[in-house]
């Protein structure tokens, strides 16, 4: 289980298995700046008690494979525009919480999850534009080193 509330102690593990890890150093950078940022919006979601799956369903315990799963890109950059239209729309859009649930949303701010995007090629402007593939599977590669250090 992972503590949204207070991410330190997962952070801190992480940066230990990184220091004794052999992977090159571009890729220790990327894991730990693409963890804080994924964190960092997942830490407000979990504050207003709606915090949900890529596949929009509703997470009570927070597991680190639900982490993993924000690191494939197409989810990340869906959540980013869910996060949009639910910051115009005051409540939480595209999930299976209920509207009375939605309704408790309140806005979160998107800079650092847009300045992560944009490095791999997305900006928050459109939702069909794509991304180059060499990005997609830079980012789920992340994923998949995180799981093989916390596992």
């Amino acid at each position: 289980m992972i503590d949204l509330q207070n991410p330190a102690p997962f952070l801190q593990e992480l940066s230990k298995k990184l220091e004794s890890a052999e992977d090159a150093p571009f890729w220790k950078e990327k894991l730990t700046a693409a963890t804080e940022t994924i964190l960092s919006v997942l830490q407000e979601l979990d504050r207003q008690s709606l915090l949900f799956t890529p596949e929009g369903v509703p997470v009570d315990l927070f597991e680190l494979k639900h982490l993993v799963a924000w690191y494939d890109l197409v989810s990340l950059k869906t959540l980013a525009f869910i996060l949009d239209e639910s910051n115009r729309q005051s409540q939480l859009c595209r999930t299976n919480y209920s509207k009375e649930m939605a309704q408790n949303y309140e806005p979160i701010e998107l800079d650092q999850l847009a300045a992560h995007l944009l490095e791999y090629g997305i900006e928050l402007k459109n939702e069909r534009d794509d991304f180059p593939n060499r990005f997609y599977i830079q980012h789920y590669e992340l994923g998949e080193m995180l799981k093989r250090l916390m596992d």
